[in-house]
């Protein structure tokens, strides 16, 4: 099983009644952002915290001044820790989900690093999972690496074997969003939007001459993408869920042969509770935990014969103040049977001391354990200044600088910054946002699909040299907003919708930028960048030129994720593994 503690639960004994009420919650600050991406818990009982902003370990849970902290500072290769896990020996291992990243372990206090210096095909590690022989499995960009670590026999320090596993028929070969490994020892590997594919290595990790390779198309397993979670249970048999619509149990009668297969929906709201999500997890008893996206704990009894329904049994965990309300990204066990739950949309850490009495909520404890500084999150995505207004945005939110010190100024994971004047336009989840600082006061209006954006979902902001507000919408375009000079007032808006094929498909708009007073370039992320000349009259589509940047025009491989216009008409675009200039000349042709 996958030690990816998205949801991972190492055993837990629950009684659901009605419950009563937690007598106090106490908010802490053990984590160095409230992004908590993973927890889990070390053979000595300690907890290890993977964040936004580095690693977490808290050695002794009744003292809490007893926190390690990490960070790229003190040897980590950066901070955004993707998965933790466990190997059977006791070590630790951290996977970190950057270009600079890679898998990291603790040795005699000292972070040593495996990346693409050593043989991972990508230092953009999403996933880990560990076998029963200490035998790590590494998701990552660029597909499946396996690593053996070793002490060196001369020197004593710490080494590893590492070998990329590549099936040419592998549609997962590349860009892999996670990995699990089964009770016979396979590997399960999937995308999102792609095939499951599952590797039996024969018990030779490193010796791909006696692979065997399976992909399994989603019709073969019942399921339709987006594939979210392939979560191996303790009989062999893998439960693959969706993010909304529950979740497809695969057995596959451990042949390759489809005749003896078999699968049985649990579905929200038929099996598993409404609004389930995605983040299943199996404790040592063998009962699935299900959480959901409002905020309950759901255990089912009877997943072990999920063919067979009539023995399913499904309770809810009593809650009280102090439970996250926004759903679950997590779930551990720590030291004495507490719970620790990774709350849902950057909300931190939570535990719950139940004194062993988990029927009753009288006694109950509840802690939350946030950032420890005036930024949201150390995830920064951006800036933007006016006079001595410093705007700082990140994956946890909006804050301003002043003389008279910091200030929260949106609450919301934010992906793109950009200012005009004293206003700031800041893109998120939930829209576009316009904010002003004034007399001490935050000033805030949000554009949304109701007040004529196409969509939601606001990836990249900018602003042209005539004050328009292009927003990038990776399901819908681009939105071109002029606010008549009114920010703060949607009555007199003029809404402007570009749907241009490649804005639309594959990655979206991640960054604009501007060449004088008609041509837009977007960055589109691994599909390269497209310009526009849009001919001084944008509501007009028939006398744009539209000129696409990517491989198949000369560009170098690596993407576009950033746009900047020189002075000099020179436009910079910037990809993960280099920076290419275009000088576009004076006239544009498609």
């Amino acid at each position: 099983m996958s030690a990816r503690v998205w949801l991972v639960v190492l055993g837990l004994f629950v009684a659901w009644t009605s419950g009563l009420c937690a007598e106090a919650v106490i908010e802490s600050s053990i984590a160095f952002t409230d992004q908590v991406n993973v927890v889990a818990i070390d053979q000595e009982g300690r907890i290890w915290m993977g964040t936004a902003g580095g690693v977490v370990r808290w050695d002794t849970a009744d003292d809490p001044a007893s926190y390690v902290h990490w960070t790229a500072a003190d040897g980590l290769p950066d901070n955004w820790v993707s998965d933790i896990v466990v190997a059977p020996d006791g070590r630790v291992w951290v996977a970190l989900a950057t270009w600079l990243g890679g898998v990291s372990t603790l040795v005699d206090g000292v972070w040593i690093t495996f990346d693409d210096h050593d043989g991972l095909t990508s230092n953009f590690v999403r996933d880990l999972a560990v076998d029963e022989e200490g035998n790590l499995w590494a998701a990552t960009a660029n597909g499946l690496c396996v690593l053996t670590p070793m002490a060196d026999s001369a020197t004593g320090m710490l080494g590893a074997t590492i070998t990329t596993l590549v099936w040419d028929g592998d549609p997962t070969a590349s860009r892999l969003q996670g990995v699990a490994v089964d009770v016979r020892g396979r590997v399960w590997l999937w995308q999102g939007w792609g095939n499951v594919v599952v590797l039996d290595p024969n018990g030779t990790p490193h010796d791909p001459a006696d692979d065997v390779w399976t992909a399994y198309a989603p019709e073969r397993l019942a399921f339709e993408p987006p594939i979210e979670q392939v979560v191996p249970d303790p009989w062999g048999r893998v439960w693959i869920t969706h993010r909304s619509n529950g979740a497809v149990v695969f057995d596959d009668g451990g042949t390759r042969d489809p005749g003896d297969d078999k699968t049985a929906e649990y579905l929200a709201g038929e099996g598993l509770p409404r609004d389930a999500t995605c983040f299943l997890a199996f404790d040592p008893s063998g009962r699935l935990w299900v959480p959901t996206s409002q905020g309950d704990l759901h255990v089912l009894i009877g997943a072990q014969t999920p063919f067979d329904r009539s023995d399913d049994i499904l309770g809810s965990v009593p809650v009280a103040p102090g439970f996250p309300r926004w759903g679950f990204r997590g779930l551990a066990i720590g030291s004495d049977d507490d719970v620790w739950v990774i709350a849902g949309t950057r909300e931190g850490a939570i535990r719950l001391q139940h004194e062993g009495t988990i029927e009753d909520g009288s006694d109950d404890l509840w802690e939350r354990f946030l950032a420890r500084s005036d930024l949201a999150s150390h995830d920064v995505r951006g800036f933007a200044f006016f006079e001595d207004q410093a705007w700082i945005a990140s994956d946890s939110g909006l804050v301003v600088r002043t003389a008279e010190g910091w200030q929260e100024a949106l609450s919301a994971s934010i992906y793109g910054i950009a200012s005009q004047g004293p206003v700031v336009w800041a893109g998120t989840w939930g829209g576009l946002f316009a904010l002003e600082l004034v007399d001490g006061e935050i000033i805030s209006a949000n554009y949304r699909a109701e007040q004529g954006l196409a969509d939601n979902y606001v990836q990249a902001v900018a602003v042209d040299p005539v004050g328009r507000v292009w927003c990038g919408l990776p399901n819908a375009g681009v939105s071109v907003l002029d606010h008549a000079g009114t920010p703060h007032d949607p009555t007199d808006d003029r809404w402007v919708l570009l749907t241009h094929g490649t804005l639309v498909d594959g990655y979206g708009v991640s960054a604009i930028g501007f060449q004088g007073a008609r041509r837009v370039w977007f960055a589109l992320g691994e599909d390269g960048a497209i310009a526009l000349d849009h001919g001084g009259t944008l509501e007009d589509p028939f006398d744009d030129i539209w000129v696409r940047y990517d491989t198949s025009t000369g560009m170098p491989s690596g993407g576009a994720y950033a746009v900047l216009v020189g002075d000099d008409g020179i436009v910079w675009l910037g990809g993960c593994s280099n920076v290419v200039a275009v000088d576009p000349g004076t006239d544009f042709a498609d």
